[in-house]
């Protein structure tokens, strides 16, 4: 990933949402992004800065192979934009719509988020928020498939 590169990718979609693989810097075509609790940043918009991203993703970057070894699952870096919040976390990329949820719910997150082909297909929100024990808003579809 070039770091310079992605800071300024994720900067410029702050407010609209991007997440890219750790491995190549490049978006992910299909699925749902469930954060890892611990390494979530949430700022205020005026906040946000190119240096702040990235020395955010020197970071993750650093403890990446810890991150990966962690699970094996799909690791990529996300910002997105909620309720008057900016958002940086680490996340895996699921494409699996059912089990992006599982996943969510276990790490105790509050939303997913649809990447790629998902963004558009899925019917839901660009964050899907849900409370315990109900589902995200949107037809249960899987735009894995």
């Amino acid at each position: 990933m070039d770091l310079a590169k992605s800071a300024a990718r994720l900067y410029h979609a702050r407010l609209t949402g991007e997440t890219l693989h750790l491995s190549d810097g490049l978006p992910p075509t299909v699925g749902f992004a469930v954060g890892r609790e611990g390494w979530e940043m949430r700022l205020g918009q005026e906040c946000v800065s190119k240096a702040l991203i990235r020395s955010w993703l020197d970071r993750v970057q650093s403890d990446n192979a810890r991150i990966v070894a962690d699970y094996d699952l799909d690791w990529a870096v996300g910002v997105w934009y909620d309720k008057g919040f900016v958002y940086l976390d680490v996340v895996n990329v699921v494409e699996d719509r059912d089990e992006a949820i599982r996943l969510g719910r276990e790490r105790s997150q509050l939303a997913l988020r649809p990447v790629g082909r998902c963004r558009d297909s899925s019917g839901l929100s660009p964050v899907a928020h849900w409370s315990s024990g109900t589902e995200p808003e949107g037809p249960v579809d899987n735009c894995a498939r």
